[in-house]
């Protein structure tokens, strides 16, 4: 009887050590280790703000009742890698070093617990992302293309991104493309102006070479360039054929709000009858006769 109260005594107590240590000990380097293609864990302080034992043990309790397939570093003093510096920040990175995900501020257990398993599965995915966009950069655009058409704009980022080393020049510059124009849905207009430039360096398609020339009417109407917006978008309605009937529907929008910009009512008006005319889309010819309409009211004339 003794013996065997001995015996689970024994069990409950090895049990109890084993939940309770670390699975593995905290690494004190970013670089990858060879063959290791695992997501990496970073906690790192500032100088002035050590680590304290309560982010430690907050990570280190994800490892214990977690146990995820993740190396782990702790940092006392911010790396560049991870961007703006922070009094404490939790970063994860895909297992080629690109920073994937990163929370700022005092963490707590249950924060942790929360937060890490999806970012670390995240990294995963990034991880696989850029693994399909080396073995099959094609699949990998399409991929992200209907993520983009199903509005989806942070996993087409993520998706067109990770396309930025593919071998095949024009398929970078088709991606630089679409990337400038996810910069431009979100308003970042600078990011938008450095992805159009790389994409420009590759126009060795007419669909490619229209798509670029519109996207860039879009960025300079988003920057009020309104002449030169209306200038490219002109040129962008013009390649019908090359652009597809939606976009050049896009084009065709975008180009009479340009002209009405400009103080070119009339021509505006007349590009929307036309495009009203010959769109196969019934929701389109509304559109642009609800538009036509509402530019021979000066005061409703549209300018962004």
């Amino acid at each position: 009887m003794h013996a065997r109260w001995w015996l689970s005594l024994s069990c409950l107590a090895l049990l109890g050590w084993h939940a309770a240590r670390p699975s593995e000990a905290w690494g004190r380097s970013l670089d990858p280790e060879p063959g290791d293609s695992r997501p990496l864990v970073l906690l790192v302080a500032s100088a002035a703000q050590p680590l304290g034992a309560q982010a430690i043990e907050s990570v280190d309790q994800v490892w214990r009742e977690r146990a995820p397939r993740a190396r782990r570093v702790l940092l006392e003093r911010a790396d560049p890698r991870i961007g703006r510096p922070s009094r404490l920040a939790l970063c994860v990175f895909e297992p080629q070093g690109q920073l994937v995900a990163r929370r700022d501020g005092p963490l707590s257990a249950a924060a942790a617990l929360e937060w890490l398993p999806i970012a670390i599965e995240a990294a995963r995915d990034e991880s696989r992302r850029r693994e399909q966009a080396r073995s099959d950069p094609r699949a990998a655009f399409d991929d992200a293309d209907r993520a983009l058409a199903l509005g989806a704009r942070d996993a087409a980022q993520r998706g067109f991104a990770a396309l930025a080393l593919a071998t095949d020049a024009q398929l970078r510059a088709q991606a630089s493309e679409r990337l400038a124009r996810v910069a431009l849905e979100s308003g970042d207009v600078a990011e938008a102006r450095l992805q159009l430039a790389r994409a420009l360096a590759g126009c060795a398609s007419a669909r490619h070479a229209a798509r670029v020339q519109l996207t860039r009417g879009l960025l300079e109407f988003a920057s009020r360039e309104h002449a030169a917006a209306a200038e490219s978008l002109a040129g962008a309605a013009a390649q019908r054929e090359a652009l597809g009937e939606a976009e050049f529907e896009q084009a065709c929008m975008a180009l009479a709000r340009a002209q009405a910009a400009c103080g070119e009512e009339t021509r505006a008006i007349a590009t929307l009858e036309a495009l009203a005319r010959t769109s196969s889309s019934r929701a389109t010819g509304e559109a642009a006769r609800a538009l036509a309409e509402s530019l021979c009211t000066p005061s409703l004339s549209p300018t962004h």
